[in-house]
């Protein structure tokens, strides 16, 4: 069997680029060893954002950002749900209100390319009636600007599904073995149970596992992984009573990192997910699979609020990494 392009990974890089070369024309293959958008995708913040971090030194990557996010709008709209975030001050932060609106103005800038709103700025009263359960002590306002939440499985199924309208093909639990060559140019792959499939184009999208399968056609990619850290709860969190359908952000103690709220699939205040690392994640020197957590992110969240802590109701969540998944499911979570 042969093919113009194989792609290895079926996660929203993956079935993106088998969309794009399937309606380029090309005959193209997406081959995923699992299932479609439950690995690494799935493990993701669910945030099609603008990258308002990036800000800070890279104009043009926050320009970029924006603008890919813009189409990805325009092209999934249904499937994103727009999510205000806030951003709490308080009068012992770093940063003061004033400092952190003049970065959401500058980012103001930058919303129209992706049909986001310009931020807004609350008083304390504002902020803690959007929040309750925040802690009232020397809370000088919050800011609130537009980003988008998505579930990440269902932009890869939607991307998988059409690639195949448009003539791709695409397979769930085909891992694959080796990558054959010739004469030093690679000529296709063979899957698990030896059946060869030919393409003079191969594009590597397996994200952690990268430097695996550059491996099989004897390259090297120097792959630095890093991981995040989710906090995944069974039902609504008490102390962010009121926050649905926002999502909630704060720099930790320790300054490194993001740590934010945001809802689950089955509603905006049924499974929020709180992780942390989304600035500066941890590096990880384990394989994707062996990930451990080394560190809660439920204490940068709850230190916002009045228990101090960690609330009873934040240890009933489950800890895991964004690598370390299976199946959709947290490790040791069946």
């Amino acid at each position: 069997m042969t093919y113009d392009a194989i792609v290895i990974g079926g996660g929203i890089t993956g079935a993106g680029v088998a969309r794009d070369f399937a309606l380029r024309g090309w005959k193209a293959l997406l081959l995923e060893r699992g299932r479609f958008g439950r690995a690494t995708t799935a493990g993701s913040s669910h945030l099609i954002h603008g990258g308002l971090r990036y800000l800070l030194y890279d104009r043009l990557t926050t320009h970029e950002t924006c603008w890919d996010s813009g189409h990805i709008v325009r092209i999934a709209r249904p499937l994103l749900t727009r999510l205000p975030i806030l951003w709490p001050v308080y009068g012992d932060h770093r940063r003061g209100l004033e400092t952190v609106e003049t970065l959401l103005e500058s980012y103001d800038r930058f919303q129209p390319l992706k049909g986001g709103r310009p931020h807004l700025r609350l008083n304390p009263a504002e902020t803690l009636r959007l929040v309750p359960g925040l802690k009232p002590v020397d809370l000088r306002g919050g800011l609130l600007f537009d980003e988008y939440w998505v579930e990440a499985a269902d932009l890869v199924a939607a991307n998988v599904a059409d690639a195949r309208r448009a003539g791709a093909d695409a397979f769930e639990d085909t891992g694959v073995e080796a990558i054959t060559r010739e004469n030093g140019r690679v000529t296709g792959v063979r899957v698990i149970g030896g059946k060869i499939i030919q393409a003079p184009v191969l594009v590597n999208a397996a994200g952690p596992w990268a430097a695996r399968v550059a491996a099989l056609a004897g390259a090297a990619v120097d792959l630095r992984l890093q991981k995040g850290t989710h906090l995944v709860y069974r039902g609504s969190v008490p102390a962010l009573a009121g926050l649905a359908p926002w999502a909630f952000c704060s720099k930790p103690p320790t300054g490194n990192g993001m740590c934010s709220s945001c809802p689950g699939r089955t509603g905006p205040s049924s499974v929020p997910r709180i992780w942390r690392g989304a600035t500066t994640p941890t590096r990880s020197r384990r394989p994707p699979r062996k990930a451990r957590i080394c560190s809660t992110p439920a204490g940068a969240i709850s230190r916002f609020f009045p228990t101090g802590g960690t609330p009873s109701p934040w240890r009933r969540g489950r800890l895991w990494g964004n690598a370390d998944r299976k199946n959709g499911c947290p490790a040791g979570s069946k």
